[in-house]
């Protein structure tokens, strides 16, 4: 039956009215905070478990369309520590203030410090180690030559518990020394041919090189995304190669 027009409302009809309205309006804003929200009792942890690290120097004659050849230097899956980031860590890498972090949660952090040596031996057999010896010579003969590849390439693999059967999330980190300015390739490839110099010693060979600025230390990992780094201005650390 229809209302009448100006017939008082009866007291339970607003209540009722009211009430509902109320708890729509409520369960519309609360209802996505109370979802991913860490109180959910359904929400199950997905920390980091175990990673991996590898760092390698990929070279070609024939640029990036010919083939590419990978020489891994440094490959390590041995954890110094894990831990969650405490509020001391957060406020000293000022994560609290940046824009790209300072809205996530300090419970969603880990740090992953990985050991510096490697688990295996930076070798290679003679003919390959000539090979790229060779080819680093070219590149300083001729700093310009587009021709030539020369990748050093940083790589991150984190396993966590879930989805579940899927492991090893990868995040790369790759630096063009060919696009480097011409200081820097000179630098970078005068000590990479240095390192890998099939007439030296281990004592007489220059063993190590640096690159400065290399990569972002904060990694975000997502449930179904592929990891990204999320860089920050003031968190660039150098990466340094070094032959023991």
């Amino acid at each position: 039956m229809e209302k009448p027009l100006g017939t008082p409302i009866g007291w339970f009809k607003k209540f009722i009215i009211g009430g509902l309205g109320l708890l729509i309006v409520v369960a519309l804003v609360a209802g996505p905070l109370a979802i991913f929200s860490s109180l959910n009792p359904v929400a199950v942890e997905n920390k980091v478990i175990g990673s991996t690290l590898m760092f390698n120097i990929e070279v070609g004659t024939s640029g990036r369309q010919g083939a590419i050849n990978r020489f891994t230097v440094y490959r390590n899956n041995y954890m110094v520590q894990l831990l969650d980031i405490n509020d001391h860590m957060f406020y000293n890498y000022s994560l609290d203030s940046d824009l790209n972090t300072r809205n996530f949660d300090r419970s969603m952090f880990q740090a992953v410090e990985m050991n510096e040596y490697s688990d295996t031996v930076w070798d290679m057999s003679p003919p390959n180690q000539q090979q790229l010896y060779n080819i680093m010579n070219e590149a300083l003969n001729d700093l310009n030559n587009t021709n030539l590849y020369i990748y050093l390439n940083m790589q991150y693999t984190f396993d966590r518990p879930l989805p579940e059967g899927i492991n090893g999330e990868q995040q790369s980190i790759e630096r063009d020394i060919m696009q480097e300015s011409y200081d820097v390739k000179k630098e970078t490839i005068t000590k990479l041919r240095d390192s890998v110099n099939p007439n030296l010693s281990c004592e007489e060979s220059q063993q190590s090189f640096r690159l400065k600025e290399f990569y972002s230390p904060i990694v975000r990992l997502t449930r179904n995304l592929l990891p990204n780094s999320i860089n920050l201005s003031h968190l660039k650390p150098d990466v340094i190669v070094r032959k023991k």
